[in-house]
């Protein structure tokens, strides 16, 4: 059997590990993440997955003033219906401002809401102490 014939074994056992990968780690929300507006931080990027134990949001924060470094505080999220009925909420905290990404710093959450909740929607507020 040539190369050729390997090659085509072994892009379905790539994908076959692709696709199962993937279930392990949940599904992509398909609702909306949104960050109220902050004078000290703002939301760079947020990628949220559904999982059997709820909403894993992970996500990356910036500072709105790039040269302020000793931000203290935590974000607050909420797990929202159409309603705007409140499923979860919690607290995170971010991890440290890197100076080479642009004074950002990511988090990684997990709002606990059952797998048969419809979340409509996720809401960020930013508690930050801006130094001085």
């Amino acid at each position: 059997m040539g190369v050729s014939g390997y090659r085509v074994t072994a892009v379905p056992l790539a994908l076959a590990l692709v696709a199962t990968s993937g279930c392990a780690l949940g599904t992509p929300f398909d609702g909306q993440v949104s960050a109220a507006p902050s004078p000290v931080l703002e939301l760079s990027w947020a990628r949220a997955t559904r999982t059997q134990d709820g909403v894993l949001l992970l996500g990356q924060v910036k500072q709105v003033n790039c040269c302020a470094h000793a931000i203290s505080g935590h974000i607050h999220l909420e797990a929202k219906d159409r309603r705007g009925q409140t499923l979860a909420a919690t607290n995170a905290v971010w991890g440290d401002f890197i100076a080479r990404q642009l004074h950002a710093a990511s988090f990684k959450v997990l709002l606990a809401v059952p797998r048969s909740a419809a979340v409509d929607r996720i809401e960020i507020e930013f508690k930050a102490n801006a130094p001085g």
